[in-house]
Parts: C-alpha cells; sequence; structure tokens
C-alpha cells in the first residue's frame, strides 16, 4: 500500500496484494489511507472484484480524449508537418489503451502497453525477427503525454503517468565520423558514380542541413545570386537559408534540370507505382554507400552530417555558441549540446593547464622557493581559443568570426 500526493494537492492511493492491483484519488490523505487499507483487506479475503475498465463509467476514455485533443487549440497550434508526423501515432496508442477512463489509467498499463509493441514485427521489414524500434515508442508514447498533458490543462486528470513510465532508450548518435570515413563515403562507387547523391550528402556535411528538410527542397527556392537554397520554414518554424559554394550550388541546378518542370523537388525520386516525382528517397544511397566504406553501425546514418558539422564548428573555429546556431537553423545555443560531440582530444589544453596547477602546489610544497606559477583568483586556467588553436593542425576550419 502507497499513499502519494500529486502536483494538484490531492492524494492517489494505491492497493496491491500479488497481482491484484487497484488505485483511486482523493483529496484527502486520510481517506486515501482507508481505501487503500480496506481494499487490500477485500483483495486477502477474495472479495475484491477488479474494477472493468470495459465498462462506461465517470471520465472520458483514452479514446475520447484524443478525439477531443485533435480538435483543441493545443493541436492546432501545431506545425502541420509535426501533427502529420504525429497522428500514425495516435493508432496503436488508441488500439492498446483507447478503452482505458482516464482517471484509471496508471504507470503499470503504460509499461504493459510498452512491453507489448517490444513484440510486434514492423510490416515493411522482411526481416522476420525485427522488432519496432525504441525510438517509434517512444514517440507513440510521447502522443499519450501529450493527450494527458491537455487533459490536466482542461481539469480531467490530475497526473501525466507517463512520466513514471519505463520508456526504451533511443539510440545515440554521438559517434563521431572521421575525416577518413568521410573520405571513404564519397569516395565510394555507390555515391562517386551517383551525380545525385553525391550532390546531396555534399550539402548535408557543408550545411548540416536536416536530411528531411533537404529531400523536400523545391526547386523555386534556389537563388543564383548569391548562390543559395532559401527554405521558408524548417522543424522550428522559421525560416533558413542554405548558402552554398558556388561549384556545389552548379551541382544542384544540374540535378534540378534532369527532372520535367512538372517536377518541383531539386532532388527528386520516380514514383514506382504512378506518374511523377516526389521527394528524394535517400536512405538507399546512404546505406549503400556507408556499407561500402565500412561506417554502417547504430546511430550511423544521413542524420550524422548534421551532428558532425556542429561538433566541428565546435572543435575548429572560434564562432560563438550563437553564430553556431545561426549556421546549423536551430533559435537557441542550449540546443546545440545535443549535437555537440567532441572529440577526446580536444581537451587537451585544459587537461595539461590543469596538471600545471597541480604540479606547481605540489613543487610549492616540497620546495618553499619554488616560483609562485599558480593562478590568481578569477584567472582562466586556459585560454580556450589559443589552446585549440595550437593542438590542432592547421586547416580549412580555422575561421575567426
Amino acid at each position: 500500500m502507497s499513499v502519494v500526493m500529486l502536483p494538484s494537492g490531492r492524494f492517489r492511493a494505491f492497493a496491491r496484494v500479488r497481482k491484484l492491483k487497484d488505485v483511486q484519488t482523493f483529496d484527502r490523505e486520510k481517506d486515501a489511507q482507508t481505501w487503500a487499507e480496506k481494499t487490500m483487506a477485500r483483495m486477502r479475503k477474495g472479495t475484491w472484484q477488479e474494477k472493468d475498465k470495459h465498462q462506461p463509467g465517470t471520465g472520458m476514455t483514452i479514446t475520447q480524449a484524443f478525439a477531443a485533443y485533435t480538435e483543441s487549440e493545443s493541436w492546432l497550434s501545431k506545425a502541420q508537418t509535426t501533427r502529420t508526423s504525429e497522428l500514425p501515432k495516435h493508432k496503436p496508442v488508441i488500439a492498446g489503451l483507447g478503452h482505458i477512463r482516464l482517471p484509471d489509467l496508471t504507470v503499470e498499463d503504460v509499461d504493459e502497453y510498452i512491453a507489448a509493441r517490444r513484440k510486434v514485427k514492423p510490416i515493411r521489414n522482411p526481416d522476420p525477427e525485427s522488432k519496432l524500434s525504441g525510438a517509434q515508442i517512444r514517440l507513440e508514447v510521447a502522443a499519450l503525454s501529450a493527450v494527458l498533458n491537455w487533459a490536466i490543462s482542461k481539469k480531467k486528470l490530475t497526473e501525466n503517468v507517463t512520466h513514471k513510465a519505463d520508456k526504451p532508450q533511443n539510440a545515440r548518435r554521438s559517434e563521431r565520423l572521421t575525416d577518413e570515413d568521410i573520405g571513404k563515403f564519397f569516395g565510394a562507387p555507390e555515391i562517386l558514380e551517383d551525380p545525385k547523391a553525391y550532390a546531396f550528402f555534399i550539402v548535408l556535411f557543408t550545411t548540416g542541413c536536416r536530411p528531411g528538410e533537404l529531400k523536400n527542397a523545391e526547386k523555386k527556392w534556389m537563388r543564383d545570386q548569391p548562390p543559395q537554397i532559401v527554405v521558408p520554414r524548417t522543424k522550428n518554424e522559421d525560416p533558413r537559408v542554405l548558402v552554398l559554394p558556388q561549384h556545389t550550388y552548379n551541382m544542384c541546378k544540374e540535378i534540378a534540370e534532369t527532372t520535367p518542370d512538372s517536377c518541383k523537388y531539386i532532388f527528386a525520386t520516380k514514383k514506382r507505382y504512378e506518374d511523377g516525382y516526389g521527394p528524394y528517397n535517400y536512405r538507399h544511397p546512404w546505406d549503400a554507400g556507408a556499407k561500402a566504406a565500412g561506417i554502417r553501425g547504430t546511430g550511423r546514418v544521413a542524420y550524422s552530417a548534421r551532428h558532425e558539422l556542429i561538433s566541428k564548428l565546435f572543435e575548429s573555429t572560434k564562432m560563438s555558441d550563437g553564430a553556431i546556431a545561426g549556421i546549423s537553423g536551430h533559435r537557441s545555443a542550449a540546443a546545440l549540446w545535443h549535437y555537440r560531440h567532441l572529440r577526446n582530444e580536444h581537451q587537451r589544453p585544459v587537461m595539461n593547464a590543469l596538471d600545471r596547477l597541480i604540479s606547481d602546489a605540489i613543487n610549492r610544497e616540497m620546495s618553499p622557493s619554488y616560483p609562485q606559477e599558480g593562478l590568481q583568483t578569477g584567472e582562466l586556467i586556459t585560454d580556450r581559443d589559443d589552446n585549440i588553436k595550437k593542438s590542432m593542425a592547421p586547416n580549412v576550419w580555422d575561421i575567426d568570426l
């Protein structure tokens, strides 16, 4: 038995005896404790009957909550692309939990849903041993969480139980690509001999653009003077300008000219079962090129180009966080930390400086005549820009802004 105080000030009581369990919410802690004690006593005697979540009762069901949520201002205020990608995540949640009333939903229900989804085989994957990815399941739980947050805002619920659920972890994308890896990728026949793939990935690696935004880039977004691609709306709803070197822009323009005027995309893929063109299917050439270069692995996807560019800008330039955010298309510098994966060697100047401080302290204790070389209050351990510059070989990234 346990009683937990909710953020709303109410009290949620949990009663459990072996596999039997029940939960109820009360305004007063004493009422919650009394209910829990009596319920557990009935469970031990065998007189307790499980509440049937399929039967009608007070409060809307998960299915009804999803329907109301998709008509609310909270849903309509989201970007169209966000709504389009989130909507399919509603279906499996409704199928698995839709019959449960909002007040009756527990953490255990969410955990059981996650466990059941982990056993599901993806429809499009021919491998009989394949299972849904953790990322897919997390997105489904996130969709449920959004609905519960909306229900809380409408006073229909007091707690979002998904916050306590044991959600699967996403595959981390912190593994870096070396210059040798990148060279092998672009030198692979699958990329080098495919002008469209070569140009597409060159733009990815040199601009840090999101692959999904670049594959949907339209011909009318291209600007000759100066050479650039103007993306009118990105993931965060802001416009973004992809500044391109002239030779890269020329490659993109040549690719765009290989398709009819009726095709609106710069990088396009001919539809298989109908006439016309759709956004570029970059996944196939990426997999082929990565396999040939020997860089396939967990977390190494086309999106790695974005992580790599941002990490290189941190490592090899004097640009401020705000300037890097401007290049990467982030609204704030804080959003960059998800993409900032510095190599360990980047820490060497600071480690050397710390080593000198400890050595100085030891030498002064061993010999009173040892000269004072320690830092004074307020002094920096090491100058970030100069030491980083000295620790790295000269390269094209030595940009002073």
